[in-house]
């Protein structure tokens, strides 16, 4: 969820002493520039999850119910070749693991499905031109299925939640809402609304990185993709765990809930459908050179 999918968090205690070469406490600290330079490697690993979650489908006066368990995983690499004020401009990025796979029983009849997305196992060369990624595929030409695939991917994590000044623990700030969209990668809808407001909670350790604990509330709807008239929502909570040194996330741990309502794709005529659960985004990242 290139949350990517996925970012977003919320409270703690602090059990934690910085060593002298850490940044001070009560320091202001800017969270949106990166400190990373060409060489850098971001090993990172993220789950979106959606356990039983209930569904009701109405067609031509019939009401069948389901329920629908979905993973989604993924595991890549992002090597940075260039980096220009503090923003990544040019990136490689190995996706050694895409997949994705869901547990349907509709009327008591069981279903499995399973898929892997069209770049796995590939290496995307990316490049920050005019405020957007522009990506190809490092060797060989993309198929049609690779060739969308690589209009939807980023260069690297957005930090489009954060905001260019300094700041101190206890600030808050809220997202603007046309760069939502842009955090949510791949779980973005068209027509979206929403609202995320985030509080600079505390700084604490993981794995022995200093980092600044955001604590994030997220509600999104919006249409999702190849699906009119179906309206999707996702209420989100939980904390990201921003390293202080390189400004990177290297770990988001988000959980909500989920509805899905309105037309049934492929089905007749004033088909409608109802499905709601709980959601969970998680994703963890390494830096290294």
């Amino acid at each position: 969820m290139n949350l990517r999918p996925f970012l977003i968090p919320a409270l703690a205690a602090l059990t934690f002493t910085l060593s002298s070469a850490a940044p001070a406490w009560g320091a202001d600290y800017n969270l949106k520039k990166t400190a990373l330079a060409a060489g850098h490697k971001v090993d990172t690993e993220s789950t979106m999850t959606m356990d039983n979650v209930d569904m009701v489908f109405s067609v031509q006066g019939q009401t069948i119910k389901g329920a629908m368990n979905m993973t989604q995983h993924k595991v890549q690499q992002v090597r940075i070749t260039a980096v220009k004020d503090g923003q990544p401009v040019e990136t490689e990025t190995d996706l050694k693991e895409a997949s994705q796979k869901e547990k349907m029983t509709v009327n008591g009849n069981p279903q499995e499905h399973e898929k892997n997305e069209p770049l796995q196992g590939l290496t995307m060369v990316s490049n920050w031109v005019d405020g957007k990624w522009k990506n190809h595929l490092k060797t060989g030409e993309p198929t049609p299925e690779q060739a969308k695939a690589l209009l939807k991917i980023g260069g690297f994590d957005s930090n489009d939640m954060y905001e260019d000044r300094p700041m101190a623990v206890g600030a808050t700030w809220a997202v603007a809402p046309e760069n939502i969209n842009k955090m949510l990668g791949e779980t973005s809808t068209t027509n979206s609304n929403g609202t995320m407001q985030c509080k600079f909670e505390r700084v604490e350790a993981l794995d022995g990185h200093p980092c600044a604990v955001i604590a994030v509330a997220l509600k999104v709807s919006g249409t999702p993709e190849g699906q009119a008239g179906t309206t999707l929502t996702m209420e989100l909570k939980g904390n990201i765990h921003r390293s202080l040194e390189e400004k990177v996330d290297l770990k988001i741990d988000l959980t909500g809930t989920m509805k899905m309502e309105g037309a049934v794709p492929g089905a007749p005529p004033g088909s409608t459908m109802n499905a709601s659960g709980p959601l969970a985004m998680k994703q963890t990242s390494t830096v290294s050179k």
